[in-house]
């Protein structure tokens, strides 16, 4: 073989090499990023605001909004202009609802309440940590979590007037068609909202993959893994087919029965 044939011979093995490696990112991404699933037409409407970090939802009753999560630290204006991109009226936010005390859904829980002039809720089992502004210890469910844990910060603004919620809430008097209902899993006070057209907002009971949002994965924490994976169950056993998650989604309840099944708690 010529010189010339040899390092050509060595540059194609060089260029292939990202390539082969590319492939099953690409294949992953193909496989999540196909057409969302389609929410039903009737009932209650879920308007997703995402951003890197997580989600958070407003739910457009009949007659009145319901704000789910607030993101992290200093995103109100986002939330609250988002609310105006989708032409939803702040006047008609009757409540701010948490999944959860985490910094990553509850940071701008104080100024958005503050703003919107309206209560916030979440789970008794997690009230301290919104009063004091402070997540609890992350129990990994993995080494990569673990990895991921040393990265996150903890600490928001704290919010005093939270409103605990214990068992569950209707949210028929704030004009929307569903529960709150509390069940713990991914932390004591864990809350998920069933609205009556068979959508669930699930905050952090399942995530959607990063590189294939409409595929399920298993949050990286969770202080009850079995709770949050028992909670999937009673909702796919009430009939839920839309899963609407903190991080990527929404999920099929065919996706969330795959992963119930393929999935085990550590």
């Amino acid at each position: 073989m010529s010189e010339t044939a040899s390092r050509w011979s060595r540059l194609r093995y060089l260029l292939a090499i990202p390539v082969v490696l590319a492939i099953p990112v690409i294949a992953l991404v193909a496989r999540g990023m196909g057409p969302a699933p389609v929410p039903p037409t009737d009932g209650p409407r879920v308007v997703q605001f995402a951003t890197p970090v997580a989600n958070s939802y407003a739910i457009v009753g009949e007659s009145g909004v319901v704000l789910v999560d607030a993101q992290e630290a200093d995103f109100e204006d986002f939330i609250v202009e988002s609310l105006a991109a989708e032409n939803i009226d702040r006047g008609d936010v009757k409540a701010i609802l948490l999944t959860h005390g985490h910094a990553d859904h509850a940071g701008s829980v104080a100024a958005l309440a503050t703003a919107l002039e309206v209560p916030a809720y979440v789970g008794q089992g997690d009230v301290s940590m919104v009063t004091a502004g402070q997540n609890r210890e992350l129990p990994s469910m993995s080494l990569i979590a673990s990895l991921l844990k040393r990265m996150l910060g903890g600490a928001y603004p704290p919010y005093a007037d939270v409103k605990g919620v214990a068992g569950s809430m209707d949210l028929s008097s704030m004009g929307v068609d569903g529960i709150a209902r509390v069940g713990a899993g991914h932390t004591d006070g864990a809350m998920l909202i069933e609205l009556g057209n068979g959508v669930a907002v699930v905050g952090d009971l399942i995530r959607g993959e990063m590189l294939a949002p409409y595929e399920a994965e298993m949050h990286f924490f969770h202080e009850h893994c079995p709770t949050s994976h028992a909670q999937l169950q009673l909702l796919l056993d009430n009939g839920t087919t839309l899963f609407y998650v903190g991080h990527g989604g929404p999920l099929t309840a065919e996706t969330v029965k795959g992963y119930l099944a393929s999935v085990e708690c550590p």
